[in-house]
């Protein structure tokens, strides 16, 4: 984990007022989906991020990240 790297998404979801998608979080931040999971499953391992997830009518539920 690189704290640079960890600050970055970190800050991204301080300062928004809603949760968000990985790929939101990975196109804010300028990485890759895959570098953005990774982040935030430290995050979330760590209790400074919370996952939801979003159920829809059809299909895979949505992962959703938000401050704790």
């Amino acid at each position: 984990i690189d704290p640079r790297t960890l600050e970055r998404i970190a800050r991204c979801i301080e300062t928004s007022a809603e949760a968000q998608t990985i790929s939101d979080i990975a196109q804010r931040v300028g990485v890759s989906r895959s570098t953005a999971k990774t982040y935030l499953d430290y995050l979330v391992a760590r209790g400074d991020v919370v996952e939801e997830l979003q159920y829809g009518s059809v299909g895979r539920p949505r992962r959703l990240f938000r401050k704790a």
